[in-house]
């Protein structure tokens, strides 16, 4: 099976954390569709050749939990037990199980729903507001967008807010195992497979508590489908509320701090976002496309495929290289500025086709929410000269710390 290598750009160099996009330039221009005849895999970069991958029905899901993994063969017996329950997430399947698996779950994440959790959201942002303080440098990704979007998810699965410090650390744990961090194998495998395990186990007793005491949260109606016969297996259940509890809150804490540090570091944007704070819902959508959180995505090939004049054979794994995609001069006019004012604004930060992502409209709502309350609050924010550290998280991109001045 072959892997989902990244290409590689020739000056090591430019690989920093700090700025990945001199290395997607180069592959815009001169790589935009590549082949490792090391690892058998082969990626895409230029924006129609991504978007065309995503909907192609015969570059599937259902394969890429493998090649994503990457880990050598001697330990993916060890891993196995995460790989089962991996596999069942509807992020890893194709329909007719994706379409059943995702239908589930949609009813929650509907625009009219998520609408509804605005004043909530809001609640929660300002709550969290009120502990940050401090005449000294604040750090607003462990003191903020950390803690917003996981209080936000586990409420909506009905999970205990007691237990949002380890769910994170379980759900960043867990996340090494498909997110290419570039750690050794063997901690990658170590710390996912406890991440799995015990998240694992979180999740079926509190599945068990609902049983034993329904009420209306998320994972209560995933409940009441599996009892109904609406073919979703004790598995699919847990390993889905997993998945939504992770997914739930990664992505997000990355749009807020990414999102934030971009507007601290152009100071012109920001002036005009507090003056007209009506761009907001235009701001999120360019922060997504500027400094993309998830910045690939893999398929694989069921048969032998065409992508706009690239042949893709069956069986190959294909990166799909989204951050690069939404840098594309092709698709967005001057695509290294920040705008908040753009419009046409295209982006695949939430990837596309069948599994676009289930979240997405929440994932808006929190951002808007959570970037605005925090400019609201806080007229004189401002970035701390120093300190600003990007996790090393691979196809992830997120900030580890952002330090800010509040007044």
């Amino acid at each position: 099976m072959p892997t989902l290598a990244m290409p590689a750009y020739p000056a090591a160099a430019v690989d920093d954390l700090e700025e990945p996009y001199r290395r997607y330039r180069y592959l815009l221009q001169e790589l935009p569709f590549s082949e490792d005849p090391k690892t058998g895999s082969a990626a895409l970069h230029r924006h129609a050749d991504v978007l065309a991958a995503l909907k192609h029905p015969d570059l599937i899901m259902s394969s890429v939990l493998e090649p994503a993994m990457n880990l050598p063969k001697a330990l993916q017996p060890v891993v196995s037990p995460a790989t089962r329950m991996l596999s069942r997430m509807m992020l890893f399947t194709d329909a007719p199980d994706h379409t059943r698996l995702r239908g589930l779950a949609n009813r929650a994440f509907t625009p009219r729903a998520v609408e509804g959790m605005r004043a909530r959201v809001r609640q929660i942002a300002d709550e969290l507001l009120d502990r940050l303080e401090g005449t000294g440098p604040v750090d607003v990704i462990n003191g903020y967008a950390n803690w917003l979007p996981i209080v936000v998810i586990a409420e909506m699965l009905g999970a205990p807010l007691a237990n949002q410090r380890q769910i994170k650390v379980w759900s960043d744990e867990f996340a090494l195992l498909i997110s290419s961090s570039g750690q050794p194998a063997l901690v990658v495998a170590a710390r996912g497979l406890r991440g799995v395990f015990f998240l694992t186990r979180f999740m079926r007793r509190l599945v068990r508590r609902k049983r034993a005491n329904p009420g209306d949260s998320l994972l209560d109606a995933m409940i009441a489908a599996e009892e109904s016969g609406d073919v979703l297996t004790e598995q699919e259940l847990v390993s889905n509320a997993m998945l939504l509890l992770a997914a739930g809150h990664i992505t997000t804490t990355n749009l807020i701090g990414n999102g934030l540090l971009a507007l601290l570091r152009h100071p012109e944007q920001l002036e005009l976002l507090r003056n007209n704070p009506d761009l907001m819902p235009g701001a999120v959508e360019e922060f997504l496309r500027y400094e993309s959180p998830l910045q690939y995505t893999g398929r694989v090939a069921s048969k032998d495929v065409e992508i706009n004049g690239h042949r893709i054979q069956a069986g190959r794994a294909l990166a799909l290289g989204l951050a690069a995609a939404n840098r594309d001069p092709y698709q967005f006019p001057d695509p290294n500025r920040l705008d908040i004012r753009r419009t046409e604004n295209r982006h695949l930060a939430f990837a596309g086709g069948a599994h676009f992502c289930l979240g997405a409209a929440l994932a808006r709502l929190e951002g808007q929410i959570a970037i605005g309350a925090i400019l609201e609050r806080f007229p004189d924010l401002r970035l701390a000269e120093t300190g600003v550290e990007w996790r090393n998280a691979g196809v992830v991109r997120g900030l580890k710390r952002l330090p800010v001045f509040l007044r």
